[in-house]
């Protein structure tokens, strides 16, 4: 039985991760779409962390999020790599992927640099952070770690007495709420056909996320898109 007991206690020893002293465990949660690739497996707090990203054929990332003791913070994403400060506890690594060829709720602004006039948009993610940026505002739905990009590009401000042609049978005057973001003079490409996600069931009804119009107001239902 001693013998026994011995060699339980020499295996728990070898596969019991051997951390150092003051550092925390670095883990990377299992998500569809690709996996996080983290350069360590423990740190200490105040380390810079990095790791690799790999995205499966014909999905893309938006966010790597770093959780740790009910708190939640954002890894700096630059091309397949990530990076971050370790914080004082555990971390858990989530990764945000997003399908290209159908769109699955995901916005892309990562392509928009106020300095240029002309762009082109080959995906639906795209396409939506287009409306996010034009609209100042997501779907209420969208959660922010699906939004690839710099989120401060989407903020809306108040323009108030502006003039509301045709409203009601009759030109009125209202406050509308617009995106912060000149886009006088830019140029929009769609350079491929784009699935938008919405399913038809056999009974007719219809799934998928709601998209919102660009310069529109409301958000339109699956069998509007």
């Amino acid at each position: 039985m001693k013998r026994i007991l011995s060699v339980l206690l020499i295996l728990a020893l070898i596969l019991t991760p051997a951390f150092a002293a003051g550092e925390h465990s670095v883990t990377a949660a299992e998500e569809p779409g690709g996996s996080l690739l983290p350069d360590v497996s423990s740190a200490k707090a105040g380390d810079t962390v990095t790791g690799r990203v790999e995205a499966l054929p014909g999905w893309d990332i938006a966010t790597v999020r770093v959780e740790y003791g009910g708190k939640t913070e954002y890894a700096d994403l630059e091309g397949d790599t990530f990076s971050f400060i370790m914080p004082d506890g555990d971390v858990t690594l989530r990764a945000a992927f997003y399908t290209l060829d159908v769109w699955d709720g995901a916005v892309d602004v990562s392509w928009y640099d106020p300095a240029k006039s002309e762009f082109e948009l080959s995906t639906p993610a795209q396409l939506a952070g287009l409306a996010a940026l034009v609209n100042g505002m997501l779907d209420v739905h969208t959660p922010e770690w699906r939004i690839k990009g710099d989120r401060s590009l989407i903020s809306c401000k108040a323009y108030p007495n502006t003039l509301l042609v045709g409203a009601g049978g009759g030109n009125v005057s209202d406050t509308v709420y617009c995106s912060r973001l000149d886009f006088a003079y830019k140029t929009f490409y769609l350079t491929s056909d784009m699935d938008m996600g919405a399913v038809q069931g056999p009974d007719g009804s219809w799934s998928g996320p709601n998209w919102t119009p660009i310069g529109g107001k409301f958000s339109m239902d699956p069998e509007e898109i």
